[in-house]
């Protein structure tokens, strides 16, 4: 957790932002292992899918990117 960093906080928003991500290291490590030509990023929005439906039945809004070995999250509370 010491990598997890709260970059913006409002009373609707949330503004997470994860270092070296380790998650990122495995799925880099696994796609080079078995040889799959896969787009990380293409395929970190897909696998963000599943999160962002279950963001959605607790009322928020959910968008997630990456940038190297970096994650940036955006949590937001729905109107």
């Amino acid at each position: 957790m010491s990598n997890t960093e709260i970059v913006s906080l409002s009373d609707r928003e949330a503004v997470i932002k994860v270092k070296n991500s380790v998650v990122l290291k495995k799925y880099r490590d696994i796609m080079k292992k078995t040889g799959l030509k896969l787009d990380l990023k293409e395929y970190w929005e897909l696998f963000n899918e599943a999160g962002k439906e279950m963001v959605d039945d607790f009322g928020f809004d959910m968008t997630s990117h990456i940038e190297e070995d970096d994650t940036t999250t955006i949590v937001k509370l729905k109107k």
